[in-house]
């Protein structure tokens, strides 16, 4: 298992010039332009957390729709048709008994 400290990150690639940059900068070293964070903040506790989680660290709160976080994820699909006469999930309800 690798255990990077809370301080060491990943460099930063400028969007302007793509000049790669200390993960500490906050503006490119080349042409000046502003970097992107690589952190977001939780908007519930203000809690800085790494790019791309989907949950704070700190307090459990949804980062979905904060710029930077991890994007939704998709619906889950629908179950698969089964077989007639194939056995249901359990608690599956079963099919209406004539009467």
């Amino acid at each position: 298992m690798c255990f990077r400290p809370a301080g060491a990150s990943k460099p930063k690639t400028c969007p302007e010039c793509g000049m790669i940059n200390p993960a500490v900068a906050d503006k490119c070293v080349k042409c000046g332009a502003e970097l992107p964070e690589d952190r977001v903040k939780c908007p519930h506790c203000g809690e800085m957390n790494m790019a791309g989680a989907t949950e704070c660290s700190e307090c459990g709160t949804s980062l979905e729709g904060v710029e930077g976080a991890a994007p939704a994820p998709g619906a889950p699909a629908a179950p698969a048709p089964s077989a007639p006469g194939a056995p249901k999930a359990p608690g599956a309800p079963g099919a209406p008994k004539a009467e």
